[in-house]
C-alpha cells in the first residue's frame, strides 16, 4: 500500500508542474500583451516598453516562470498589477469563503444524490425511479444562475427565510451563519446531486444484481441489512470517484453563485481580476483552483487503497 501511495505521489508531482505551466502561459494569451492591457489603447511604444521593464516582461518567458514559480513555492504570489495589493493576503481572506460554501455543497449533493439514488435503485422502474430520473435530468439542465434568482425571490424576498445577499461571519453567531449560506450551497449543489444521483443509481442497479446480493435476500436478511452493509458498501468506490469530477464543477459554479449572492469570495475574486486583466491575481486565483482539484483527485485515487483491498497492488495512476 505504501508503494502505491508513494508512487501515486511521484506520479502526481510532474502533473503540478506541467499544470503551473498552464496557469504561467495564459499570460501570452492576452491580446497585445499583458502591458498593452495595462496601459491602455493609448500609450506610445516607449511607454509600454517601459511597463513591460519594470514588470519584468521584457526578459525570456522561461526565466519569468522560474522567477514565479520561486517565488509561489515560497508563498508569495505577487502583487496586484491594478492597486498593488498582496495577493496572497487576499487569497486568505476569500479562499476560506469559497472552501466553506464548496464543502457545504458537496456535503449536501452526497447525502442527497447517494439517498436518491438508493432509493431509484430500490425502486426500479416504478414511481420513486421515475421522480428520480426526472429531478436529476432537470438539476442537470437547468442553469444554476436562473435557479439562484428565482430562490432570492422566493425564499429571501418573498418568504424571506435567509438573507438575500452575503454571507454572515461565524463570530456573529452559528445560526445566522448557517442560515446565510445554506441557499448558496442548496443552489450550488444542485448539478452535483444530481450527478451523484445518477452514478449511485445505475451502480445500485448492477450491485443489487449480483449474486451475493441475490444470495442475501434468499436467506431472509432485511433490506437495512443489506443496502448498507451490502449494497452501499460496493457503490463506494464510483461515488468516492465522481467526487473528484463534482469538485471542479462546484468550484466553477461557485464562481456564478457568488456573483448572484454578492459573496466575498474567490469566485467573485477570479471575476473581478479577469475584468480589470489583473494577470498576477489571475495566475495566482487560477493556481489556487487547480491545485485544490488535483489534490482532491489523488485524495479519491489514494482512498481506492483503502476501499478496495483489490487496487493496493496495482500502479496505475
Amino acid at each position: 500500500m505504501l508503494r502505491t501511495i508513494a508512487y501515486r505521489i511521484l506520479v502526481f508531482i510532474p502533473s503540478m508542474l506541467f499544470a503551473s505551466m498552464v496557469v504561467f502561459g495564459l499570460v501570452f494569451l492576452i491580446p497585445g500583451g499583458v502591458a498593452a492591457s495595462i496601459a491602455g489603447p493609448e500609450a506610445s511604444p516607449e511607454q509600454l516598453a517601459e511597463l513591460e521593464r519594470q514588470l519584468g516582461l521584457d526578459r525570456p518567458a522561461y526565466e519569468q516562470y522560474l522567477s514565479w514559480l520561486g517565488k509561489t513555492l515560497t508563498g508569495d504570489l505577487g502583487t496586484s498589477y491594478i492597486n498593488g495589493a498582496n495577493i496572497t493576503q487576499q487569497l486568505m481572506v476569500r479562499a476560506p469563503v469559497t472552501f466553506e460554501l464548496t464543502l457545504w455543497a458537496l456535503g449536501i449533493a452526497l447525502i442527497v444524490g447517494v439517498t436518491s439514488g438508493v432509493i431509484a435503485a430500490a425502486y426500479r422502474g416504478r414511481f420513486p425511479d421515475t421522480i428520480v430520473i426526472r429531478g436529476s435530468g432537470l438539476g442537470v439542465a437547468v442553469p444554476e444562475f436562473w435557479i439562484g434568482m428565482l430562490s432570492i425571490a422566493l425564499f429571501a424576498v418573498t418568504l424571506r427565510w435567509v438573507p438575500a445577499t452575503n454571507i454572515v461571519p461565524w463570530e456573529a453567531g452559528a445560526g445566522e451563519h448557517i442560515r446565510s449560506i445554506i441557499l448558496p450551497a442548496i443552489v450550488l449543489s444542485i448539478g452535483a446531486s444530481s450527478i451523484i444521483s445518477r452514478i449511485t443509481r445505475s451502480s445500485m442497479i448492477e450491485v443489487l444484481s449480483s449474486p451475493y446480493v441475490r444470495t442475501a435476500w434468499a436467506s431472509g436478511l432485511r433490506p437495512l441489512s443489506v443496502y448498507p452493509k451490502l449494497a452501499l458498501k460496493n457503490v463506494a468506490i464510483p461515488v468516492v470517484t465522481v467526487i473528484g469530477l463534482v469538485l471542479g464543477n462546484l468550484l466553477g459554479g461557485a464562481v456564478l453563485v457568488e456573483r448572484i449572492f454578492n459573496i466575498p469570495g474567490l469566485g467573485s475574486f477570479m471575476v473581478n481580476s479577469a475584468l480589470t486583466k489583473d494577470v498576477p491575481a489571475i495566475q495566482a486565483s487560477l493556481l489556487l483552483v487547480v491545485v485544490l482539484v488535483m489534490v482532491v483527485n489523488l485524495l479519491v485515487d489514494l482512498s481506492y487503497s483503502i476501499l478496495d483491498p483489490r487496487t493496493r497492488g496495482s500502479r496505475r495512476a
